[in-house]
């Protein structure tokens, strides 16, 4: 019994039963497998390809080959080994090659081998994001295979634009081992392009990107898309109303008051709001407020 994937040894022993000593001391051994023991058909696998020996071989001698063989990472099934001696034909035998070729009485049985199936098991971003902000996405990557995943690997995040296509913002180098049936929850900060266009989208992380990690049919889980919406906007600040007194005397203090709304994304880090009179279309300014704080959407 063996696993595919597994290294196995394969030992076979070739004799000359001739009345002559080898004319030449190198040739090449071929290792295949077969479902049905006969050589050539298309259910044919070949393990080695050109086992060398060395050395010449006298009547009534022989020598034992050997070959350590990983089998296919895929290989499922009973399989006889057939061993085929000097392959190329290298060797003067006078036509007798029909003892050339010698496949095994008994089966190998070989099962697959369980493997990794990374998945992407949640996603968790910003809701809102103006042009420009950093921000931080945390993600969960779980192993639903039945093998360790060992080998490091890449994940990629994305921004889905719909039709435009996915955009990239961050990637990680995952070099950290990540056993069967456990889950490992990374985040990733970056900072939104400050040209990137306004509107409602998706997050999306990859797993694995690139496919170092083998998971024979397990690779269509790699990727989640949030449930939940980006909405990148610009604050847009809005003057509802003012309201001032209609008559007042030069010298004297009035009180002018006057309406904000935010129609946009959330409006930080502090501006200045002006009071002007106007006159024959000249501004004359009488006062500002300092706005130190933030003003959220709507």
């Amino acid at each position: 019994h063996a696993l595919s994937g597994e290294t196995v040894l394969v030992t076979w022993e070739v004799r000359n039963d001739g009345n002559a000593t080898t004319n030449l001391a190198l040739w090449n051994d071929r290792v295949v497998l077969s479902l049905d023991a006969v050589l050539g058909g298309s259910d044919d696998i070949v393990l080695a390809g050109a086992v060398t020996h060395a050395g010449l071989l006298a009547p009534g001698e022989s020598y034992v080959g050997r070959a350590e063989i990983t089998l296919p990472r895929d290989l499922n099934g009973e399989y006889h080994v057939i061993v085929v001696t000097d392959v190329n034909q290298s060797v003067n035998e006078e036509g007798r090659r029909t003892n050339n070729t010698l496949a095994s009485t008994g089966k190998i049985s070989v099962q697959l081998a369980a493997v990794p199936d990374l998945t992407v098991s949640a996603v968790e971003g910003p809701a809102v994001l103006r042009p420009g902000d950093a921000a931080t996405l945390r993600y969960t990557v779980s192993n639903v295979g039945g093998a360790d995943a060992n080998t490091a690997w890449r994940d990629r995040i994305y921004i889905d634009r719909g039709a435009a296509g996915l955009y990239q913002v961050a990637t990680v180098l995952v070099s950290e081992p990540l056993a069967a049936g456990q889950s490992a929850e990374r985040q990733v900060s970056f900072t939104l392009p400050a040209n990137f266009a306004e509107g409602e989208y998706r997050w999306v992380v990859r797993t694995d990107t690139e496919n170092t990690v083998y998971e024979r049919d397990g690779e269509g889980n790699n990727e989640l898309r949030s449930a939940a919406a980006l909405q990148v906007a610009r604050p847009d600040l809005r003057l509802l109303g003012v309201e001032g007194p209609a008559l007042v005397q030069s010298g004297s203090t009035v009180t002018v008051s006057w309406t904000v709304v935010n129609n946009g994304a959330i409006a930080t880090g502090g501006w200045v709001d002006a009071v002007y009179l106007a006159r024959d279309g000249v501004l004359t300014k009488y006062g500002e407020v300092q706005r130190p704080g933030a003003l959220g959407s709507g």
